[in-house]
């Protein structure tokens, strides 16, 4: 993923889509249950929202848990995490904020990760 930060990039998405900023996962998170306290927030936060997210999940979103891959090419997590990016700058220029699923937690983590990682994106329509 080419990084634009910037409202509404497009990135890897198709046309009428666009990569979701920090803020538009919040508010999905928010519309799920959670308080915009805890969406705010980073670490581990929220109840059951990452639970609704994950496959099987009543958010029809239906995520995969597919890990990441490493700046050397080395797969890892699968069936352990799921990793999405946002398109939103990280406090250093070498991070982007995320969002983590678990397979053994019901709660969605955020937090600032590296971007020379790949990780998931969500694209979301326009």
């Amino acid at each position: 993923m080419q990084y634009a930060f910037k409202d509404n990039v497009q990135g890897i998405c198709p046309v009428g889509w666009h990569l979701p900023i920090d803020i538009e996962w919040m508010m999905l998170e928010v519309e799920l249950g959670m308080s915009m306290e805890q969406a705010t927030s980073t670490g581990l936060r929220g109840t059951d929202e990452g639970a609704k997210l994950k496959a099987g999940g009543s958010s029809g979103f239906e995520a995969l848990l597919g890990g990441y891959c490493n700046n050397g090419g080395q797969f890892n997590s699968i069936n352990i995490y799921a990793t999405f990016f946002t398109s939103s700058q990280g406090s250093q220029t070498n991070l982007a904020w995320t969002r983590y699923l678990f397979n053994d937690k019901d709660q969605v983590l955020r937090d600032q990760y590296e971007k020379t990682f790949a990780y998931s994106v969500r694209c979301l329509k326009d």
